[in-house]
């Protein structure tokens, strides 16, 4: 029977030889990191998917495709998981430059996004259950990728049962109450790389288009 080398260091130590060696299945890596006092256990693990289809006859076919990935189980938790950042740069350089791509295209993108946000815009909310509540909120300062945003007042013009549209008033700031906790200095908000700020835990909000927006009211 085959035996596994185990590796038992902390992540800094880890040589490239037998970074490898886990990579490829000839050993496993128990690891201390310095965001994890209980560390990983680094493996290659073995995925078989069934598919099942037609075969070029057409007849009914069942084959399997295997796929390996080397995953962490995490020594507090005892789930395994994906690789953390820290332990892909060691473990799977290639995923490790796939996500940094990745975030340094969500960092371009939020950065051209923010880009095009100026003082004195509006952004605009829709959420609720069973009503349509809106809200306005307009840009009163901006640096970087964030902005603070004051909830302004709105228009209302009625269009139907219960419904209507409303329209920001700019300049005119909510004194009652607010969604924004202290309205008298706005709430400083980071734009996502897709243009989106967070109000609270459920209000989202974007960049207002300049319509008016439809709301409605329940009984």
């Amino acid at each position: 029977m085959k035996t596994t080398e185990e590796i038992i260091c902390s992540i800094d130590e880890v040589t490239e030889e037998q970074a490898e060696k886990v990579r490829n299945g000839e050993a496993t890596a128990r690891v201390s990191t310095k965001k994890s006092r209980w560390g990983y256990y680094v493996a290659r693990r073995k995925y078989v998917t069934r598919h099942i289809g037609r075969d070029g006859e057409g007849n009914r076919a069942v084959w399997d495709e295997t796929e390996y990935k080397v995953e962490a189980l995490n020594l507090n938790s005892r789930k395994w998981q994906a690789l953390t950042n820290e332990l892909a740069r060691v473990f799977d350089p290639e995923e490790s430059r796939k996500r940094e791509e990745r975030a340094r295209e969500r960092r371009e993108k939020a950065k051209a996004t923010t880009d095009g946000i100026e003082v004195g815009d509006i952004f605009s909310s829709c959420w609720g259950y069973e009503q349509t509540n809106v809200e306005f909120y307009e840009v009163v300062k901006k640096s970087g990728q964030y902005v603070t945003v004051r909830e302004i007042a709105r228009n209302y013009e009625e269009t139907g049962y219960m419904s209507g549209t409303v329209t920001p008033r700019r300049g005119e700031y909510v004194t009652g109450w607010s969604h924004i906790k202290d309205n008298e200095r706005g709430k400083r908000c980071k734009v996502n790389a897709y243009g989106m700020i967070r109000i609270d835990d459920v209000i989202s909000a974007w960049k207002w288009d300049g319509k008016p927006e439809h709301t409605s009211s329940y009984a």
